[in-house]
């Protein structure tokens, strides 16, 4: 398994700045926000309803940055796991810093998967998504709470445990102690997460799917 790590020189993680669990990075609004990289755990990046209401937009993996765009700065960066956060200025000293699609380049393909895709299929589809990510083999841990995998794919917290158990009873994936997932068969997984496709093709219609 992959370690949620970017690799970085010993200078790096030495300026680099702690952030535990659940602590605000920066908040929507923030103009003086800084660039951001991640260097180890996971980002999570949300935008509150005027009722309060908690939408989980983005995630932010080993080596990916944040921050780095106005429309960054419209949503709050709170650290999902334990952090480690490096400037974007000091990733490009190094030259280390990869390339990034933008926050509205992201949020339109979610805003796709809600408005077209079954819950089964988003859950599919990101498994894949973290797996490409993080994986170097078919096993990895997935260190988010199942809140907030829930609330990024617009989906109840009990209706991600029945996606998973369903995609596990087809026999294409197991999750062990909670956060570690075993991809068993990509290919199977691969068409579950766009078996509406498919099946719009072959019926010209959608199915039914497990409730959201």
């Amino acid at each position: 398994m992959r370690i949620l790590e970017s690799p970085t020189s010993a200078q790096s993680r030495r300026r680099a700045r702690r952030h535990p669990e659940a602590a605000t990075i920066f908040v929507e609004g923030d103009g003086n926000a800084e660039s951001l990289r991640v260097l180890a755990g996971i980002v999570r990046l949300v935008r509150h309803t005027e009722d309060g209401r908690r939408c989980v937009l983005d995630f932010r993996f080993p080596g990916q940055v944040f921050g780095r765009s106005a429309d960054d700065h419209l949503l709050t960066a709170e650290a999902a796991t334990d952090c480690l956060i490096e400037s974007v200025e000091d990733a490009e000293e190094r030259g280390e810093l990869e390339a990034d699609t933008s926050l509205l380049d992201r949020v339109t393909c979610l805003a796709v998967r809600l408005a077209c895709c079954s819950a089964t299929e988003r859950v599919a589809q990101f498994l894949l998504e973290v797996h490409e990510r993080l994986a170097a083999d078919s096993v990895f841990t997935l260190p988010l709470s199942r809140q907030d995998v829930a609330d990024h794919l617009g989906i109840r917290s009990e209706t991600l445990c029945r996606c998973l158990a369903h995609l596990a009873r087809e026999g294409m994936i197991a999750t062990r102690s909670g956060q570690v997932v075993e991809i068993h068969d990509p290919a199977a997984l691969h068409a579950a997460a766009h078996e509406g496709r498919r099946r719009a093709c072959r019926s010209g219609g959608a199915g039914a799917d497990i409730g959201q």
